[in-house]
């Protein structure tokens, strides 16, 4: 741990001045009859009554149609009509600008002093040139010192002091310090650092998790660390996970080709196996050494509690060489792991080819046991990777377990969407949607199937009838989680009855559920919208028609 006497003693570069801008203007809570005077009687007007604001609008008029520019577009509008968005034009920042199909997406986040504050959103959504809806979600009369008395340098140590930061442990700097407004709430603001630190933990008596992805709050002015958040995603796990290359605990194991695997061939180079498991590389006449392990272009498997597994092998140029890795060389958590997770990653391009959120060599961490103090009955995405773990206490291993697979992948996809904005962790969304994810890559609603070793049992059903705002759930997170999960399972049934055939409606759900995260919904009422949205065809979305 940082000597506390040094951290305090950093405290004294505190600044004395003041910079409080000029007052700015008011801006009290958005009235429908200012919005329809604006933007036409008709307009559909929803907003938030906890903060005043104009949360989702659906404007009956577009008086700046002609102008090309969709974002010099949102801002005239901003412009034009500033107690509306409360916010003038010149106090925000674009952070998102999309397009996918017909729909453009812009999200701004309203500054102050240049600084956006963090809770802020101001959506368009575009189709055709046509001002489909907007939403301003802004934090009126901000009146605070913009100028930090502590720095990011400070705040860093600070940060590290407290969470005990140790590079010889392999922790890392996960987010540098980044400055905002923070708003806890209407009138109540604070300019401070956000900044992430990765930490490894030793102590199984004082941690939970083996892991903290930590993303904190230090007010920049008084140096107070005023929220740690650990962003390191759990699954309860209750059931099992077993085999080789199978999609269930209690399947039957089948030889399936292993993709993107890299080849290293020595003094020569390497290659990586194509959809097929094929590879070939030119090697000369001269006799090389072949290895191959389960690491590849998009993901790299570490067993705990055994060796990993590894093959080489001395092959003369001409000859072929085949790999099998089956239980002589490997265990079934390897293999069934690097299957999986590559699937979902080919799942989310093929819908998506411009999404590189997961193209990187993702870490998965199999066979976990009794060293990590959450196992048994467990998986986790920690922010960089997936965290599956070995069998035990009546429960399957889930690096085993595909749709477990899956829905700890989904975490990492949903993170990377929605960024720069964080994942819905409170809202249950983010276990919905990884919930969902397993449910149509298996073509089942049985989430965990076997995952309390009796096949047919099932961890979560998207045949739920949990209804919002799920009251019931207390606020639990996998509960208020089936929401989502189960509207968006019955969009998948509606959409295969609709066109006809289970290939056509799954992949049209499952597009629709990708393109709705572009929106980053926080709601289950915003997820719909955001489904809409992206299903419209003729940039009216008051019509309320899909797929006309």
């Amino acid at each position: 741990m940082k000597n506390a006497a040094l951290i305090l003693s950093l405290l004294i570069i505190l600044r004395a001045d003041n910079s409080e801008l000029s007052t700015p203007a008011h801006y009290g809570p958005v009235s429908a009859v200012r919005i329809q005077s604006e933007f036409g009687e008709q307009s559909i007007i929803s907003t938030d009554p906890a903060l005043g604001s104009a949360h989702r609008i659906f404007p009956q008029n577009d008086t700046h149609s002609q102008e090309a520019d969709l974002i010099q577009r949102s801002i005239k509008y901003i412009k034009d009509s500033p107690d509306i968005f409360r916010t003038p034009a010149d106090e925000i920042k674009l952070e998102i600008q999309e397009k996918y199909g017909n729909v453009v997406y812009l999200i701004f986040r309203q500054t102050y002093g240049q600084i956006p504050v963090y809770q802020s959103r101001i959506d368009f959504r575009y189709s055709k040139n046509k001002l489909m809806w907007f939403g301003a979600d802004t934090y009126p009369d901000i009146n605070i010192d913009v100028i930090p008395q502590i720095d990011s340098d400070v705040a860093l140590l600070l940060a590290e002091g407290v969470l005990e930061f140790d590079l010889e442990n392999e922790d890392f700097i996960a987010d540098e310090p980044v400055l905002f407004i923070y708003a806890h709430s209407l009138g109540n603001y604070r300019l401070a650092w956000q900044l992430g630190l990765f930490i490894h933990h030793d102590d199984p008596d004082r941690f939970e998790r083996s892991v903290s992805n930590y993303l904190i709050w230090i007010d920049a002015h008084s140096g107070e660390i005023f929220s740690i958040l650990d962003r390191v995603e759990e699954l309860e796990i209750q059931g099992t996970i077993t085999g080789k290359v199978k999609d269930v605990p209690y399947g039957t194991e089948t030889q399936r080709p292993l993709e993107d695997m890299k080849v290293v061939v020595a003094n020569v180079g390497n290659t990586y196996t194509d959809e097929n498991g094929y590879y070939s590389i030119e090697a000369g006449t001269t006799q090389r050494q072949v290895s191959v392990e389960l690491l590849g272009t998009y993901l790299n498997v570490n067993a705990s509690n055994t060796s990993d597994a590894y093959v080489t092998s001395a092959v003369t140029p001409g000859d072929t060489f085949n790999v099998h890795f089956d239980n002589l060389n490997s265990i079934s958590g390897e293999r069934d792991t690097y299957f999986h997770a590559n699937l979902i990653h080919d799942w989310i391009k093929d819908i998506d080819f411009s999404f590189n959120g997961a193209d990187y060599i993702m870490p998965a961490a199999v066979n976990i046991g009794s060293e990590d103090a959450l196992w048994p009955c467990n998986a986790y995405w920690d922010g960089y990777g997936i965290n599956m773990f070995s069998a035990g206490g009546g429960c399957s291993a889930t690096d085993q377990m595909a749709d477990v697979i899956y829905h700890e992948y989904q975490h990492g996809i949903t993170q990377f969407a929605y960024n720069p904005f964080d994942s819905p962790y409170t809202s249950g969304m983010g276990e919905g949607f990884s919930d969902y994810t397993g449910m149509t890559l298996r073509n089942s609603p049985c989430l965990g199937d076997a995952f309390f070793g009796t096949p047919g049992s099932c961890l979560r059903d998207g045949e739920n009838t949990l209804q919002y705002p799920g009251n019931e759930c207390s606020g639990s997170v996998h509960c208020l989680g089936q929401l989502s999960m189960g509207s968006l399972w019955q969009m998948r049934k509606n959409l295969i009855t609709s066109f006809g055939d289970t290939l056509s409606g799954a992949a049209h759900a499952d597009s629709l559920f990708r393109f709705a995260m572009v929106g980053r919904p926080y709601t289950v009422p915003d997820l719909l919208i955001e489904v809409l949205t992206a299903d419209d065809n003729d940039g009216n979305i008051l019509n309320w028609f899909i797929d006309d």
